[in-house]
């Protein structure tokens, strides 16, 4: 693994960086004593002993580390023999303050100290300085990073980028040496001597003393809704991905597609295309979209709540009760097996199989199942096999095989099973109320996952996707998390304030690396290398 590690270890002279080495006090220093100045404050290590011979920097709340330049001495201060720093401010303003003990290298980082009055006294509540954490952030290939460098807004903690292009298909790490422990927020890449080609690194990442924290860098996200966008409603149902430019959301307000996404930047603005199909303007059956089946360019198929619909090109066909043989119009899923027969599971008809020519109906009267409300169907192209769940029952049809596990007789802790996907491994993923259980490629071992795995599974599990590198996805009522086999990374909770609290009803991955998770009421949310 090849490695863009620029370290940032301390106060070095020399380097690109921030301050210069002025270790004796400037404004105040160890002499001062708490209630001079207009900025007071104490630094003790851990157990409660003061610190002496930490510096303290008094750092602008939108301080970039490289354009602003050094800190001025009046901004740096070393405690006293009781752990005190003053400083004396001539102007209002917000900051932060950035200690490190110039021997153990022990750091602290306390954010949002307000100064409003010059004369009045700003009494910071005392801290206490920590090992310090890493951030190791993977970088996806294909990634730009010449002449560019990552800092952290309103600190002095930056990481210089070397001179090179990532090549395709690789990952690389940059690492962010000497973090203090605590949120980290404000992580932006930029050029050198381009401050307009600032953009976020990261949005928000938890750091923990002496531990590393690894993340995914170049994550830019960016959110589509009805009120910033061309969308008809922030409720996504699915999410279906075309080639390189297109990708598709089902909605309860009909079928939006965005175009040109990968365009390049014209004025800071994407020059992003919306199409919009409804029952307004296009032979949809239904507004109410409930999943997408990419089938190849050009053409899509569609379950809704009006019956089935195929769009080739800009041609649609339909199935309804009135002009078919489906026995409903009342779809919540679609497939296609390994001979194009289409299948989709109802709310009211258990499933239903076209084969081009007739349909054939799979309910209680036909099957084991204990209702007719089927929510999933999904082909098995291991061995043929078509998985659909039907209330608290999964079923799996080979040719004339039929097979049903239920929370009563299998490894499953949940009568409330609300989605699936089988993955490359020939695994089936269930979501379902407070967790997800998996069944191994031999159908024969259950494992379950719930909330002592990821905070998220208290909740329902709405959906589960899979990435291109073998990662299960999981949505939930709250929030977004991930698990690549050993760790599990809940996005909501360390990652993206932008996702705390959203449901997640739908996941889909494009070519260049990006996620697009759809909300149950908060539209479309975007992360990833490529999106600004």
């Amino acid at each position: 693994m090849h490695k863009l590690t620029t370290l940032l270890t301390g106060l070095v002279c020399g380097t690109l960086l921030f301050v210069s080495c002025t270790m004796n006090s400037v404004s105040g220093g160890s002499g001062s004593d708490i209630g001079n100045g207009n900025v007071v404050g104490t630094v003790y290590f851990q157990g409660d002993f003061p610190a002496p011979g930490t510096q303290v920097m008094l750092v602008p709340h939108d301080y970039n580390p490289v354009e602003d330049g050094p800190l001025p001495d009046s901004l740096i201060d070393t405690t006293n023999s009781k752990g005190l720093y003053t400083f004396y401010i001539l102007k209002e303003g917000k900051f932060n303050v950035e200690a490190v003990h110039l021997h153990t290298r022990a750091r602290l980082l306390h954010k949002s100290v307000t100064i409003e009055d010059i004369d009045d006294t700003v009494k910071v509540p005392a801290a206490t300085l920590k090992k310090p954490g890493t951030i190791v952030a993977h970088l996806e290939g294909s990634i730009d990073t010449v002449d560019r460098y990552v800092y952290i807004l309103g600190t002095t903690r930056m990481v210089s980028l070397s001179e090179e292009y990532l090549s395709d298909n690789e990952i690389s790490s940059v690492v962010f040496d000497s973090i203090p422990e605590g949120t980290i927020e404000n992580v932006y890449i930029e050029k050198l001597g381009d401050p307009s080609s600032s953009q976020p690194f990261i949005d928000t990442v938890d750091v923990f003393s002496n531990k590393v924290t690894e993340i995914d860098g170049f994550v830019f996200y960016t959110q589509f809704t009805k009120e910033n966008s061309d969308l008809l409603t922030n409720k996504i149902n699915a999410i279906c991905v075309e080639g390189l430019y297109k990708v598709w959301f089902a909605t309860d307000q009909g079928i939006a597609r965005l175009d040109n996404i990968r365009i390049s930047q014209v004025n800071g603005n994407l020059l992003d295309s919306w199409t919009l199909f409804h029952r307004g303007n296009s032979d949809l059956p239904s507004n109410d979209v409930l999943a997408i089946k990419l089938i190849s360019t050009g053409k899509i198929r569609f379950a809704t709540l009006g019956g089935s619909a195929t769009l080739m090109g800009s041609n649609w066909l339909t199935y309804t009760v009135d002009d078919s043989d489906i026995p409903t119009n009342f779809l919540t899923d679609v497939e296609v097996d390994g001979d194009d027969n289409l299948w989709h599971s109802t709310r009211d008809s258990g499933l239903v199989k076209f084969d081009g020519t007739s349909w054939e109906t799979f309910d209680t009267t036909k099957t084991k199942m204990p209702t007719n409300y089927t929510n999933t169907v999904r082909y098995n192209a291991h061995d043929n096999g078509i998985w659909f769940v039907a209330g608290s029952m999964i079923a799996v049809f080979r040719g004339n095989s039929k097979r049903y596990h239920r929370a009563n007789n299998s490894g499953f802790i949940s009568d409330d099973i609300y989605c699936m996907t089988i993955d490359s491994k020939n695994q089936k993923w269930f979501g379902r109320q407070g967790g997800v259980t998996v069944i191994d490629a031999n159908d024969s071992m259950f494992t379950s996952y719930n909330s002592y795995h990821s905070a998220l599974f208290t909740d329902s599990v709405l959906t589960v996707t899979e990435d291109r590198k073998g990662r299960m996805w999981f949505g939930t009522t709250t929030g977004l998390t991930r698990f690549d086999g050993k760790e599990w990374l809940d996005y909501s909770s360390t990652r993206f304030k932008v996702l705390n609290g959203k449901g997640v009803r739908s996941i889909a991955f494009d070519k260049f690396g990006n996620t697009w998770i759809g909300t149950t009421k908060d539209g479309v949310i975007a992360f990833g290398p490529t999106l600004r």
